[in-house]
Formats: structure tokens, sequence, C-alpha cells
């Protein structure tokens, strides 16, 4: 035990007080300090009033952050749309080039298909 602790337990006991008897002494039992009623009220009055200006706060904060969200996720599509365009433009030219050229040119891509457009 530290003697600071050792101290504490012995300032009750020289004044010839016991700390339990003290304890129970002070505050009838099925009652409550008027202080910590009142502290406990004007907390829920703290919260209760602070409640709506934390709601606009959130709400606030919360609106940009889905319209920045929605839009990288246009973005992303928008990338995934565009790669796609491009690998099909990529396999016509490799087949221009590669000697493929007539098939190429006549939309026929070696899938049995012929070009829809035509």
């Amino acid at each position: 035990m530290t003697r600071a602790f050792a101290l504490i337990l012995a300032v009750p006991a020289t004044l010839g007080l016991s700390i339990a008897a003290e304890a129970q002494d002070a505050v009838p039992a099925g009652t409550v300090n008027s202080q910590v009623d009142d502290s406990i009220s004007q907390t829920n009055t703290e919260v209760l009033g602070n409640a709506p200006a934390s709601s606009m706060g959130n709400q606030s904060f919360a609106e940009p952050m889905s319209a920045e969200l929605g839009s990288a996720h246009n973005a992303t599509s928008g990338q995934q749309n565009a790669n796609t365009v491009l690998q099909a433009t990529t396999t016509q030219g490799v087949q221009l080039l590669a000697g493929f050229g007539a098939a190429a040119e006549d939309g026929n891509t070696g899938d049995g298909e012929g070009d829809p457009d035509n």
C-alpha cells in the first residue's frame, strides 16, 4: 500500500470516524443528492439543446460527401466504358495492320457474324 493511500485511510480513523458509517449516514437510502440531480438535468438540457445544430451540421456534411461519391462513381464508369471502346478500336487497328485488313474493313471480325451495320 502506498504511503498516500495509507494516510488517506488513517485520517478518518484518527478522528474517530468510520468511512463506511460516514457514507451511510450522509445520504438516506432511496434519495439522490440535489446537486447530482441538477447536474444530470443540466446535461440532458444541453444535449437536447445541441441536437438540432448537430443534426444540421451532420446533414450539411453528408450531402456534399454523397455528391462527391456519386461523381467519383460516374467517373469510374466513364473510364471503364472508354477503355472498352479503346480496346475495340485497338483490336480493329491491329487487324488492319496484321493483314486482316479486308476482313476488318468489311466489319468481319472472324466470329462468324457479319457487321450488323451493313
